[in-house]
């Protein structure tokens, strides 16, 4: 019987990837579904995903030659950056889902609304390390900005003098424990 058959154990690695990308969409898919108030976009979003579909299918192709097992692991590695471009990308009640991820409000340093640089309100929320952005439709504004007020995350202006005081009371804790000390000796 006919059938794919997987020679290379390259393929099968990267078949077992596909498949594990696949799953992890469908779980966030269904998690996701339905819980987003506001609806957005990552910027440039689609471009990046054909760019990397393409992409990885020459990979495939150019160094595991032209088989149906490789013309099968492309046609899935293309059906999970089509299906990563539509995954839910929005606010939801518990913080911003951008391509299926969760970013809670509870963990956002800050947030800035910029309507100067993009057709579409941009939205930047920083992340720990990270910032993500998002664009938005004009009346969907003044919105996010209820829910970045309601959850306490503060605007970028706002959380730089938050830095400044934090790091005067830092200098000054770091002041009286050097007295303490020199008061010891």
């Amino acid at each position: 019987m006919g059938g794919i058959i997987i020679s290379n154990y390259y393929v099968f690695v990267l078949y077992l990837i596909a498949i594990g990308i696949l799953i992890w969409e469908a779980v966030s898919f269904f998690k996701f579904r339905g819980k987003v108030i506001v609806p957005a976009k990552v910027p440039a979003q689609n471009i990046l995903f054909a760019i990397l579909a393409v992409l990885m299918c020459y990979i495939i192709l150019s160094n595991y030659g032209a088989y149906t097992s490789t013309y099968v692991l492309c046609g899935m590695f293309v059906l999970a950056f089509i299906i990563f471009s539509q995954l839910a990308c929005g606010v939801t009640e518990d913080g911003f889902v951008i391509q299926g991820m969760l970013s809670r409000f509870d963990r956002m340093r800050y947030y800035n609304v910029d309507t100067q640089t993009a057709q579409k309100p941009r939205i930047r929320v920083g992340l720990g390390f990270s910032e993500k952005y998002i664009e938005v439709e004009e009346d969907k504004v003044e919105l996010i900005k209820a829910y970045m007020f309601k959850f306490k995350v503060p605007d970028f202006e706002e959380y730089v003098e938050l830095k400044k005081l934090q790091r005067q009371r830092d200098l000054e804790e770091r002041r009286r424990k050097e007295e303490a000390k020199g008061k010891k000796k």
